[in-house]
């Protein structure tokens, strides 16, 4: 290096949008912030830029309040005097799914474009709790190049690498201080003097001394300052401290910048940098702000659980449906959907979603999810009504239909759970139909009566019918990404009238015969051999490999002196454990197609744990575990709902599932991809952080030996451990329940989790030659799984007829990898559709539609046209690098 050093000073606020106060009470300084920041901007030149944290959600929450500053704020903006974006939110990256990330910069991008700016071109990946490893990719989609970053990359000793992801993007990763992260200008020269005027010389040494820490680990001469921190204000005198700076530091030029400028000195520089590959999910070893807080993944489950659920409701079904039922009578839905987006990207920022922040934030959070999911589930009707050809208003028993509607990416083949709607007084005679007239055997499985279903319809008041419903099973093949529908009706016997001798009116019932059962508590799907003992235990054969697994579920409750952040284990645990003596067992449904086992385990939890002694309580509560056992015929997969009521506090319950396997590595799914880990964790006890040994998942956790493969699936579980004993146990964490909240001195009041809890997961016993791919494309099948709605029962008003017809697939996706993201109606072009490969290796395949493609093209994730894509009739070709991320536009012929 030479002896001359250039500081790039980056003036900023790292803005929560909420956490230790509310939305509205950070709102508040937010819009005196800006206040004071047009101002300044306006009537001090030399004070050149401040960036908004990276986001845009800062202006509209400022404009909210301040509508009269618009034309002064964009005049800024355009000047690239305040910098903002390129997101909306600053995200977490393992909580929230690669496709929301994605719309996060849509959004940040179409603000700044309402501005008339451009976004910053940086990822500004300033404080999430780890990266993916797509996201240099992500980030190159929207021509960003470099990001500023510092948690996950543990005590990575220089400022600067390549950053990579599966595909061979790279982005240009500005590492920052593991001390004070994003604020050490601020800590080192402005904070000392927060209580007094600058004093000249001790200001000089103060700089002098950051410039002599911050070059020891510099790759250049060009060093990075960041001048803010959280929730806090400009400094008006920043410009006189950069000038008396100037004059007072020998051999160093400070500059009141920009990251873009910062980057382009950088590269400039051109220093021999590390390439790094993948995810950054490491510890710290040092540092004050090195922490990941991995625990975060656990914390406020029922958030998670709805982030989760208006994810897959918004992009695997509205959006898709949306645009199929486009092709036949386009709806506009434009604004909904916009506005289902904002709720839930607005639950997003990372001590959100990430359950760290004070309850009044969380109860805001489940708001904005329930609109999200209110707006979501609304949109659906229409969609599922245009593409299904009938209304349901109707009441005509000779014309009902049940329509079943698969969201996943491949054909559904096997048993149909759906509830008909039938009048009241039904006796449970009911002939389905396929859409070739076929009898289709149905196991009933529950009877609900005197249910009230609301009729809502265009110019007319609503109308609430009495009806009974039938839960029912059924086999079944639904296309991908389509539908099929089959004719029902209600049979009944007529006993004879006064001085008859026979029936008036008699149907020969239908009854479920057979059942799955091959012994006293033992079932046999096809796949599966599953045997469950009179204590609970759960035992299963897979068929296709001769592999036993023997009592593979058992549940695991510790104590937990943690909080939102992190995951605290007392230095006098006692661990809780279901065991044989604790169970009971019933059997709830036992049929030729569907069976349901209920396993309750009464686990004696200790009411609290003493933070002073670091003890569990010799007080304990009853809390009742109860978990439902599903089995299909035909199926490899056990499906598992289990529920729980917690009446105690400070304390962790897992779900350990054991699969034995002679395995050192296992996968989770993350932002699209499959991250292969180790389950063998270097001895990390003398570092800064303690290590928990939990990774992210995103629905989808895998682990395989020579001969056999265990997939595990879950909605909005997303914190995993791998036992590292030889059980192999995947540790599935359910919830942690802490009395410790952020900023409050008393006992959180959502964090304790007394509430009533259900946890929806499975197992999946496969063989070993399918690949973390396969699980993947399975898992996210299973996730999305299928709906159901009846058709012709209402009232007798009206002139419409009910669905028949064939059934329709509306987009399959085919090649070894290949995995559906979205597909939407677009902006520039009318439709846009998001794939990925899952593989480490180059793969090839198609996408078909039902109707014949006029053009298409791979776009940017900005949606910027690449290249033009040649298409075959339906198909579209597809060619994939490994994890590539692809986007296309298309549109289709009209004439059709």
């Amino acid at each position: 290096m030479s002896t001359k050093t250039t500081c790039y000073v980056i003036s900023h606020t790292h803005w929560d949008r909420e956490w230790y106060r509310t939305f509205e009470s950070f709102r508040n300084r937010l819009v005196f912030l800006m206040d004071e920041l047009i101002d300044h901007l306006e009537t001090d030149p030399d004070y050149r830029h401040f960036h908004l944290d990276g986001q845009t959600i800062l202006i509209d929450d400022f404009l909210e309040i301040r509508p009269e500053q618009r034309s002064r704020l964009d005049a800024l903006l355009k000047s690239n005097r305040i910098i903002a974006g390129p997101w909306y939110v600053m995200p977490d990256e393992f909580l929230v799914s690669g496709e929301s990330q994605v719309r996060n910069l849509l959004k940040g991008h179409e603000i700044c474009k309402e501005h008339f700016t451009q976004p910053m071109k940086n990822g500004f990946l300033l404080d999430e709790f780890g990266h993916h490893s797509q996201m240099p990719q992500i980030l190159n989609g929207f021509g960003c190049r470099a990001a500023v970053l510092y948690r996950g990359i543990g005590d990575y000793p220089k400022n600067a690498f390549k950053w990579r992801s599966p595909d061979g993007s790279e982005v240009l990763a500005m590492k920052l201080d593991p001390d004070r992260s994003y604020s050490n200008f601020y800590f080192a020269v402005r904070w000392p003097f927060d209580e007094r005027g600058y004093e000249k010389t001790e200001l000089i040494e103060r700089a002098q001394k950051l410039i002599d820490y911050s070059r020891k680990r510099a790759v250049s001469d060009e060093l990075l300052l960041l001048d803010g921190v959280d929730h806090l204000e400009i400094e008006p005198k920043l410009s006189e401290v950069i000038e008396s700076l100037n004059r007072g530091v020998e051999d160093t030029e400070f500059v009141h910048s920009t990251m873009l400028e910062y980057e382009q000195a950088l590269r400039g520089a051109n220093p021999d940098l590390e390439k790094v590959e993948g995810e950054l999910y490491e510890i710290g070893k040092y540092g004050i702000n090195n922490q990941l807080l991995k625990n975060v993944l656990s914390s406020m489950v029922q958030i998670k659980q709805l982030n989760d659920e208006c994810e897959r409701l918004l992009s695997r079904w509205v959006e898709p449906f949306d645009a199929f039922s486009a092709l036949i009578e386009p709806i506009f839905t434009d604004g909904f959907l916009r506005q289902a987006w904002t709720y839930l990207l607005q639950n997003h920022p990372h001590d959100s979603i990430c359950g760290c922040s004070i309850s009044r934030v969380h109860e805001d959070n489940e708001y904005r999810y329930n609109q999200c999911r209110d707006i979501g589930q609304e949109l659906l009707l229409p969609s599922f009504r245009t593409l299904s050809g009938g209304e349901e208003i109707r009441m005509r028993q000779e014309q009902r239909s049940l329509v079943v509607y698969n969201a996943g990416q491949r054909g559904y083949r096997g048993v149909v759970e759906a509830e008909l709607e039938l009048p009241p007084g039904t006796q449970g005679i009911i002939n389905l139909r396929d859409h070739q007239g076929r009898d289709t055997p149905v196991q009933i499985i529950e009877i609900k009566r005197k249910q009230i279903r609301g009729k809502f319809r265009h110019r007319r008041l609503p109308a609430f019918v009495p009806c009974d419903v039938v839960r029912v099973a059924f086999e079944a093949e639904i296309p991908a990404c389509g539908q099929a529908t089959f004719p029902y009706a209600d049979s009944r016997i007529q006993g004879p009238d006064h001085g008859d001798y026979t029936f008036r009116e008699f149907h020969a019932p239908r009854r479920s015969v057979g059942s799955m059962k091959t012994g006293e508590l033992r079932w046999d799907t096809g796949k599966l051999e599953v045997t469950i003992s009179a204590e609970g235990s759960v035992d299963v054969r897979n068929r296709e490999t001769g592999r036993i697994y023997r009592d593979i579920i058992e549940f695991e409750d510790g104590g937990d002196l943690g909080d939102g952040w992190n995951y605290r284990k007392p230095i006098h645990d006692r661990l809780i454990k279901s065991g044989p003596g604790d169970a009971l067992v019933s059997v709830l449904d036992d049929g030729p197609l569907v069976a349901r086992v209920l396993v309750t385990h009464t686990m004696k939890i200790p009411v609290e744990t003493d933070p002073e002694t670091q003890t569990r309580s010799d007080d304990v509560v009853d809390v009742e575990v109860g978990t439902t056992l599903k089995l299909r015929k035909g199926s490899s997969v056990i499906e598992c709902a289990t529920e729980v009521e917690n009446r105690a506090m400070d304390h962790r319950l897992r779900v350990l599932m054991k699969t034995d396997l002679s395995a050192d590595v296992f996968s989770t799914a993350t932002p699209f991809w499959m991250q292969p880990r180790e389950i063998k964790f270097p001895d990390r006890s003398s570092y800064i952080e303690t290590e928990t040994n939990v990774y992210p998942n995103q629905g989808i956790i895998t682990i395989a030996d020579e001969a056999d493969r265990v997939n595990v699936y879950n909605r909005g579980l997303y914190e995993v451990e791998l036992i590292d004993d030889r059980s192999r146990a995947i540790a599935l964490s359910l919830f942690r329940s802490f009395r410790r909240e952020t900023g409050a001195s008393e006992p959180s009041k959502l964090g304790r989790l007394f509430r009533e809890l259900l946890f929806k997961y499975a197992l999946d016993f496969r063989s070993s030659p399918e690949d973390e791919s396969e699980a993947m494309i399975r898992g996210t099948d299973w996730r999305v799984g299928v709906r159901s709605r009846c058709y012709g029962f209402g009232d007798t008003s009206g002139d419409s007829s009910t669905p028949t017809g064939e059934p329709a697939g509306y987009l399959s996706l085919i090649g070894t990898g290949l995995v559906l993201s979205s597909f939407r109606r677009g902006g520039e072009w009318p439709f846009v559709l998001r794939v990925f490969n899952a593989t480490a290796l180059p793969t090839e395949g198609s996408v078909d539609f039902s109707r014949t493609i006029a053009r298409c093209s791979y776009l940017t994730l900005l949606e910027t046209v690449l290249e033009d894509i040649q298409p075959e009739g339906h198909r579209i070709p597809l060619k994939a690098k490994p994890g590539e991320i692809m986007t296309i536009g298309l549109s289709f012929l009209d004439n059709e």
